[in-house]
C-alpha cells in the first residue's frame, strides 16, 4: 500500500482541478454533464473496452476530491461512481452510455430501513415496479434510476425510465437535485437477479461509501484553506487574527483533522482495491465525516457570522458536508452497525 501519488495520478489531479475549478456552473447540467465525459472524468474507473480510462480507486477517488475541493453540485456518486460500479458487477456493456456521458443514470437502492438496498420492500412484478426509495440527493435530474427490488422472493438489479419519476425531484441545501422514488406499476427492465443482483447493488453501495470519504476529504481541504487564508488577512487589534495562539492552536488541530482523513481515504481506497471487508470501510467513512464536520463547525467559527452567508463559500461547504453525513442511513446506521457488523451485508 503506497501513500503517494504517480507521476499520472498527480497530472490527473492537477487537470481535474483546473477543469472544476474553471468550468461553467451555470448552465444545464446535461451540457456539464457531457463535459465532464468529453475530460474522461466520467469513466475514470471503468477499462477502455467499456469506455472508459482505467484506474482504479484512487482515481476515482482523485475526480470526487477535486469535486469536493471546488464544491462542484453535479451528481458524481449517484452518477457515476455507484452506478458505474454496479454496472460494472451486472452488466459492463452498460458502462459505455455511462462513461460517455450519453445519459445521466443514478442509483436509488437505499430504502428506509435499509440503507444499503440489498433487502427492498420495493416489488417488481412482470416488468412492473411498485415502492418507494428512500431520498438519493444526486438522483433528480437523472433520465433513468437503477433500483434493487423483489420479484417475489428474488432480489433483483432493474432500470426505470424518466417519464416515471420526473416530478419527484426535491432540491437538496447543498446544491443537488435530490429525488424521492416513488413508483406505482412503472415500467422496470431487469438487468440482474439473485446472487448477480446482491453482487452488483453491493459493489455500488461500498463504491459510494468511498465516494464519499473522497468528497468529504475535498470539501474539508477547501474549508481549511479557505480558513488558513481569512485569518491571515482578518483584523482585530490592530493585527491579523492568525497571529493570535488561540487560533494558530485552532487551526493546528484542523490541520491534523485534515491529515488523518487523508489518511482514512486511502485506507479506504485500498479496501476497494483488495476487496476488504466492509467493517473498515464502514470505519473510514465515520472516521472521515467525523473529523469533516469538526473541521467545517470550527470554519464557521473562525469566519464568524459572515461564514454561515451566502456570498462566503463556507456555510456551502459545510451543508454539503451536512448531506453527504446522511448517506446511507447516516451516523447512528453506521455506528450501530459497526457494532454488529457480522450480521450485516453477507462478505
Amino acid at each position: 500500500m503506497t501513500f503517494t501519488l504517480t507521476e499520472e495520478q498527480g497530472i490527473l489531479r492537477d487537470t481535474l482541478a483546473r477543469f472544476m475549478d474553471t468550468s461553467a456552473r451555470d448552465t444545464a447540467l446535461a451540457d456539464r454533464w457531457q463535459a465532464l465525459a468529453e475530460l474522461g472524468a466520467l469513466g475514470i474507473g471503468f477499462t477502455e473496452a467499456q469506455g472508459g480510462l482505467g484506474g482504479g480507486p484512487r482515481e476515482m477517488a482523485l475526480v470526487l476530491e477535486a469535486a469536493g475541493r471546488t464544491r462542484r453540485t453535479e451528481p458524481l456518486i449517484d452518477a457515476m461512481a455507484i452506478p458505474g460500479a454496479a454496472l460494472g458487477v451486472a452488466d459492463p456493456e452498460r458502462l459505455s452510455d455511462l462513461a460517455g456521458g450519453a445519459r445521466i443514470v443514478a442509483a436509488a437502492f437505499a430504502e428506509a430501513g435499509d440503507p444499503v438496498g440489498v433487502n427492498p420492500t420495493m416489488r417488481i412484478s412482470n416488468g412492473r415496479a411498485s415502492g418507494e426509495k428512500a431520498l438519493t440527493p444526486g438522483a433528480g435530474a437523472a433520465e433513468a434510476v437503477l433500483i434493487s427490488a423483489r420479484d417475489g422472493d428474488t432480489l433483483v438489479l432493474a432500470e426505470v425510465s424518466e417519464a416515471d419519476f420526473a416530478a419527484m425531484a426535491q432540491p437538496m441545501m447543498d446544491g443537488q437535485g435530490g429525488l424521492r422514488l416513488v413508483l406505482a406499476d412503472a415500467p422496470a427492465t431487469v438487468i440482474a437477479t439473485g446472487e448477480a443482483a446482491q453482487h452488483a447493488i453491493r459493489a455500488g453501495w461500498r463504491q459510494g461509501l468511498q465516494a464519499i470519504c473522497a468528497q468529504a476529504v475535498g470539501t474539508s481541504t477547501a474549508l481549511f484553506d479557505d480558513t488558513l487564508a481569512y485569518v491571515r488577512v482578518r483584523e482585530q487589534f490592530g493585527q491579523p487574527i492568525g497571529r493570535f495562539q488561540v487560533i494558530q492552536h485552532r487551526m493546528a488541530d484542523m490541520m491534523i483533522a485534515l491529515e488523518e482523513s487523508r489518511s482514512l481515504l486511502d485506507m479506504a481506497c485500498h479496501v476497494l482495491d483488495s476487496d476488504g471487508p466492509d467493517a473498515d470501510l464502514l470505519m473510514a467513512r465515520t472516521g472521515i465525516l467525523d473529523r469533516a464536520m469538526a473541521i467545517g463547525r470550527d470554519a464557521i467559527q473562525l469566519h464568524g457570522g459572515i461564514g454561515m452567508s451566502e456570498e462566503m463559500p463556507i456555510g456551502r461547504g459545510f451543508r454539503a458536508l451536512k448531506v453527504l453525513q446522511g448517506r446511507f442511513g447516516g451516523e447512528p446506521f453506521h455506528r450501530a452497525t459497526l457494532r454488529d457488523i457480522p450480521h450485516f451485508v453477507t462478505q
